[in-house]
């Protein structure tokens, strides 16, 4: 099955205010109808204006519409609903609000002779000394006429009049100021300040009080620190009653949240086991709950994890995403510190030698935190990065973790940034799916792993093999075994990485665990078949090798005779596979040499891998330097870490020897070099040297065997 037929339709959270009364979660609902009661019941004819301050998100807009409602019941009520965001520049934002409110009040007061809409929309043409005031459709094209019969203050009283007349009462209101530019924001006061003095006409404004605040001071003071004074001056000009939004209660806001959390759950089809689901409750409380403001924090968070969950199913730890994520919405400098600290936080390391300050980390990348901020975030980063705690834990835990799939883990944390499998790692749905393939034939299940092995991902790959190698199915374990084997040259073993870890190396040491939940009966010939399917020596080398070692924590794979077997089986596939290159001893890498023929002698014998070195160098004569170079090898300086020239060791030149009698090498340097060889001429070629090492090194050996003969 296709992994996108796996991943669920998202739906996300709206982030629409609340219309309807019955749906309100955050007792906002009285705060509303006390607001609606009051202005219906005012008996004062005098214009007001009312402010409803409150953070973005916090649920303004909720409270108009709840305010809405409970207006609509009352007859005496013309309700005028206008939002500037719709509208685009100061003109519009002028003509909007007249026309709005010209329409609705000709819809109520439908008994005049004289629709009062038109004086509105005259009295809107008279306000020109507002820069916002160009032209109006609707008016009489002969403005000069009605600029001279016409006077604001008679066509204010006229307004007044029929407002008074009709015994209704006119409420407007106006949301999304704070989501104006600066202009538009000091527009919108402007006009309120010269329209409010209507009677019967009260404003209901709702916006965020300090971001309009210094909007509108940037207008009325040349310094920039006093522009919240001077803006706050002007608005207590401006409005009569200013309320605070009631907050949300800290227990509904958390439960709310919850709600997000458990509907992003559900949608992604995630079923948390118990444990989790409580170490995440604790870690959200204690972390992220301090730093829940307003409802729309709380659904931001619902839409981060539907999104989240959604394209990484099955591929990270749930909880340690749900977290990050948290992060990511509460805390957005936070999370690109924690992104940004990838190797300290894993091993929990300070710079040099010193314990990474967890406390200070959380302090430098978060200013301003409450206490109980920093707490949490110290709790939840321990929890996602256990290294940061006073708790030792050892290399076996990276292991775990990264079967976990935890943030922790250096091959996964990526993943949780990224929201993609990059190309240098595999998911593990396409990798659980590949173990879990038994019903195809073999040419299927071959194409299927090599369209997911890649010498770019190969490292991860293989790690990810080796933290599975104990619960692969056995109808899995040989084809699996086999499709490694056929892919082996998609496998890393250049020099350079160190030994052990290897893809290629360990990817062998998977299938040498692996085939132990074979039964014992069909393992040699498993085993062989592994063998018989891989093009690389080297390769082959390393089966013979971890498919005989064993302990008494790791059982032998094979028994005695079977394992002689399967190693003779190798040399003679490690010698068939070298000997259909031109020149065998060239066709390897230099550093996989000494592997391949201690392979072919514990197979063999040294008997028969001496005559098959010797047969390759008698064929090859520019093999020799390249054996000898092979076995001679480099060390490494302590000063700079660089390769450096060392001396040639006994040891060494015996193992040269084991393989291709040393006459036969030096007749074969010969060949290469003529008599440089045996001359004190400087050597700037390095093959030329070493041939003198080992000539020289030759001499020494025939005089310490004469000297005890």
């Amino acid at each position: 099955m296709d992994k996108t037929e796996s991943i669920p339709t998202v739906s996300y959270t709206s982030d629409a205010p609340v219309q309807d009364p019955k749906d309100d979660r955050f007792d906002r609902g009285p705060f509303a109808r006390r607001i609606a009661e009051t202005l219906v019941r005012r008996k004062d004819p005098a214009s007001m204006v009312i402010a409803i301050y409150g953070a973005w998100g916090d649920g303004k807009t909720t409270v108009l519409n709840f305010i809405r409602d409970h207006l609509q019941k009352e007859e005496a009520v013309v309700r005028v609903n206008f939002n500037p965001w719709r509208l685009d520049g100061e003109d519009a934002l002028l003509t909007g609000f007249f026309s709005t409110l010209a329409d609705a009040l000709d819809a109520e007061l439908k008994t005049r002779t004289e629709k009062i809409g038109e004086l509105l929309k005259k009295y809107s043409f008279l306000l020109k000394p507002l820069p916002v005031v160009k032209e109006l459709e609707g008016i009489a094209s002969a403005t000069g006429s009605i600029l001279s019969s016409e006077s604001l203050d008679k066509l204010r009283s006229q307004i007044s009049s029929i407002l008074r007349e009709s015994k209704k009462r006119v409420i407007v209101t106006i949301d999304d100021i704070d989501r104006l530019e600066k202009v538009e924001i000091q527009a919108i006061f402007r006009l309120v300040k010269l329209t409010a003095d209507f009677d019967y006409v009260a404003y209901i404004l709702a916006f965020d009080e300090e971001m309009v605040a210094a909007a509108i001071g940037e207008r009325y003071s040349s310094e920039t620190s006093q522009y919240h004074v001077a803006g706050t001056k002007f608005l207590e000009k401006i409005v009569q009653v200013g309320l605070h939004l009631p907050p949300a209660g800290v227990d509904e806001l958390r439960e709310y949240a919850f709600d997000q959390i458990n509907e992003a759950l559900q949608v992604s089809g995630v079923d948390l086991p118990q444990d989790d689901a409580t170490e995440f409750s604790i870690n959200f409380l204690m972390g992220l709950a301090p730093r829940l403001r307003t409802p729309r924090m709380a659904k931001r968070y619902g839409n981060a994890l539907q999104f989240s969950l959604g394209i990484l199913q099955g591929e990270i730890r749930y909880i340690d995403l749900m977290m990050i994520e948290g992060i990511r919405t509460f805390y957005p400098q936070f999370y690109l510190a924690i992104r940004n600290n990838k190797t300290v936080l894993i091993k929990g390391e300070g710079t040099r030698d010193s314990k990474f300050d967890i406390e200070k980390f959380v302090r430098e990348n978060n200013p301003a935190l409450a206490q109980d901020e920093e707490r949490g975030l110290v709790r939840n980063l321990q929890m996602l990065f256990p290294r940061t705690r006073d708790v030792i834990h050892g290399p076996d835990w990276d292991s775990r973790w990264s079967r976990e799939k935890r943030i922790c883990a250096i091959d996964y944390f990526d993943r949780y940034f990224s929201y993609a499998i990059r190309s240098n790692d595999v998911s593990d749905y396409t990798l659980n799916d590949l173990l879990n393939s038994s019903k195809l034939s073999d040419a299927d299940y071959l194409e299927k792993f090599r369209s997911v092995l890649t010498r770019k991902n190969a490292s991860v790959f293989v790690s990810k093999l080796r933290d599975r190698e104990e619960s692969v199915a056995p109808a899995v374990v040989r084809r699996i075994s086999v499709a490694i084997a056929s892919s082996s040259s998609s496998l890393p073993s250049a020099a350079g990485m160190a030994g052990f870890s290897r893809p290629l190396v360990q990817a062998v040491v998977f299938i040498a665990r692996a085939l132990r939940c074979l039964p014992a009966s069909e393992r040699l010939n498993v085993a062989k078949e592994i063998i018989q399917a891989s093009e690389n020596p080297f390769f082959v080398a390393q089966c013979m090798r971890w498919m005989s070692s064993g302990g008494e924590d790791d059982p032998k794979l094979l028994e005695q005779e079977e394992e002689a077997a399967m190693r003779q089986f190798g040399a003679v596939t490690i010698v068939s596979l070298m000997e259909k290159q031109e020149n065998p001893f060239c066709s390897v890498p230099l550093d996989e040499i000494g592997d391949i023929m201690n392979a072919v002698q514990w197979g063999v014998g040294n008997e028969m891998a001496h005559e098959y070195g010797s047969k390759w160098v008698e064929a090859h004569e520019a093999s020799a330097i390249v054996l000898i170079r092979a076995y001679k090898g480099k060390g490494t300086s302590l000063e700079t870490g660089l390769p450096v020239e060392t001396p040639f060791f006994r040891q060494q030149y015996d193992a040269i020897v084991s393989l291709v009698d040393a006459e036969r090498l030096i007749k074969a340097l010969t060949g290469v070099y003529g008599d440089r060889v045996v001359t004190d001429s400087p050597a700037e070629d390095e093959g030329l040297r070493l041939a003198r090492q080992f000539i020289t090194m030759h001499a020494n050996v025939l005089r310490q065997q004469a000297s005890t003969a």
